[in-house]
């Protein structure tokens, strides 16, 4: 019986441990829009120089105060070749409010233009480790092969924008599209915890 239990903590540890690690390629994933219900996936964006996985969800207060400043850097970087993509990691059996048509609503109210995906089984949340909402992740494309350059916070201050002193999201977009170094390539997000 400890035999069974110690496999099943070690396999319990092992899932909650990320998949990618920050230089790795990553797989390719298709999940549902909750836009138009079409499923999206990562390869439609292989065009882009760099795509930006922003893990997050309308009803996360934390994610609502970054919405401002997300649809900023989609404006800024979008003539350098940068695509966003919003997915929803809640498990909508746990957080009903995270459902696909409460996601519907919440895209069209919201106006986030950018496809807004559920994984509501945490498959793509689980293997980029990521933990929070709202969390980011930077993957730079080289030929339709993505690698993941950053994961982690938005900036240093997830309550007041005009009070951020460290913008890692930018920090990281502009190394990755010149080629330079980033000076992070992870910080701990602040936000709500994923439902599970």
């Amino acid at each position: 019986m400890k035999k069974i239990l110690a496999i099943l903590f070690v396999l319990t540890c092992t899932s909650l441990i990320a998949q990618y690690a920050i230089g790795d390629k990553v797989n390719n994933f298709t999940l549902v829009n909750a836009a138009d219900n079409n499923p999206v996936s990562l390869q439609n964006f292989s065009g882009a120089k760099v795509v930006v996985l922003v893990f997050t969800s309308h009803n996360c207060p934390y994610s609502k105060i970054y919405e401002e400043r997300i649809k900023k850097y989609m404006t800024e970087y979008e003539s350098k070749s940068v695509k966003f993509i919003l997915i929803n990691p809640n498990n909508p059996d746990a957080h009903p409010e995270d459902g696909l048509s409460e996601m519907a609503a919440a895209y069209k109210s919201k106006n986030f233009g950018v496809p807004y995906l559920s994984d509501p089984k945490q498959e793509v949340a689980n293997a980029y480790g990521a933990t929070k909402t709202p969390e980011v992740m930077v993957l730079k494309s080289t030929g339709g092969v993505f690698t993941l350059k950053y994961r982690g916070a938005i900036d240093d201050n997830p309550q007041v924008g005009t009070d951020v002193t460290v913008h890692y999201l930018k920090e990281a977009l502009e190394a990755t599209l010149t080629g330079g170094v980033l000076k992070y390539s992870e910080k701990r997000a602040t936000g709500c915890m994923i439902y599970r």
